[in-house]
């Protein structure tokens, strides 16, 4: 919004368009069909699009990290119960080795 008003400023041209502007350059579309050609509109610019590649960034890696741990906990969680499968069948597999030196002698 901030972006949007200083290009509408410095361009002189209307919100809308400055607002179509500071959305498609901050999304890093940029269609080029509105550009920046006065200095303070440039600053604008880089900065808008600076914090858009950040924001962008973070917001994907934000969603990624989301999906990850996820998917973390869920084999987490199947370790945990392959673990416990593992003890019982131990058990169980001690059992019959007692059995059968109990039937052998």
């Amino acid at each position: 919004m901030v972006a949007a008003a200083m290009f509408c400023i410095s361009e002189k041209v209307s919100y809308e368009t400055a607002l179509w502007w500071a959305i498609t350059t901050a999304t890093t579309i940029g269609y080029g069909d509105v550009i920046p050609k006065t200095g303070i509109g440039r600053a604008a610019a880089i900065v808008l699009m600076l914090l858009g590649i950040g924001f962008i960034g973070m917001l994907t890696s934000t969603i990624t990290e989301f999906f990850a741990k996820k998917d973390e906990r869920k084999i987490s969680a199947q370790l945990v119960k392959i673990q416990h499968e593992n003890r019982q069948l131990k058990a169980e597999l001690d059992e019959i080795k007692r059995l059968i030196k109990k039937n052998k002698r």
